[in-house]
C-alpha cells in the first residue's frame, strides 16, 4: 500500500475522530456499558455498533458511507490479555453486506484490539480505544478488506 493512501486514511481517521467527537457524546446514553475494569474483564461478550464510518476502495478513487457491528465473545482470559472469537461482524460498504467471523487478542486494558476475519470476503482489523463515556468504550476500527478481486480500507467509530 501506497504512503499517499496510508496518509489518507489517516487523515480521514482524525477527521471523524474530531468531528464526530459530539455525535458520539450525544449518543452515549443509548448504549448499555460493558463491565470493564482496567484490571479485569467480566463480561462473556461485547457487542459493538458504529455510529459513523466511511470506506475507499483501493487502486480507484470510490469512497463512500460504510456501517457495521462485530460481536465478541470473550473465548481464553491471560494475566497480559484477552482472546476472543469473533461470532459475528457484519459489514456495509459499496452496496454489499459482508458476513464475517474469526478471533481477536487483546492487552489487558482493552485499549486495542487486532483480528483475522473470514466469510464472504476476508479482513484484517485493528481497533484502539479513543474515548469512554458514562463507562461506555468508544472505538476506532480500521478494516482491510478483501471480496474477489476487490479491496477495501474501511474505518468504522463503534461503541457499544
Amino acid at each position: 500500500m501506497n504512503k499517499k493512501v496510508l496518509l489518507g486514511v489517516f487523515v480521514v481517521t482524525v477527521a471523524l475522530a474530531a468531528f464526530l467527537f459530539p455525535t458520539i457524546l450525544a449518543h452515549a446514553e443509548s448504549y448499555t456499558a460493558q463491565t470493564v475494569s482496567s484490571n479485569s474483564f467480566s463480561a462473556q461478550t461485547i457487542t459493538l455498533s458504529s455510529i459513523a464510518g466511511g470506506f475507499k476502495a483501493v487502486g480507484s478513487n470510490v469512497n463512500g458511507s460504510a456501517s457495521g457491528s462485530i460481536v465478541l465473545q470473550l473465548s481464553h482470559t491471560y494475566k497480559s490479555g484477552y482472546t476472543f472469537s469473533v461470532i459475528s461482524c457484519t459489514l456495509n460498504l459499496a452496496g454489499q453486506t459482508l458476513q464475517l467471523t474469526g478471533s481477536a487478542q487483546s492487552g489487558r486494558h482493552l485499549r486495542n484490539l487486532v483480528g483475522e476475519l473470514e466469510g464472504s470476503g476476508s479482513a484484517i482489523f485493528y481497533a484502539h480505544e479513543v474515548t469512554s463515556v458514562n463507562g461506555v468504550r468508544y472505538y476506532v476500527f480500521h478494516f482491510d478488506v478483501e471480496q474477489g478481486s476487490s479491496e477495501y480500507l474501511v474505518t468504522l467509530i463503534m461503541g457499544g
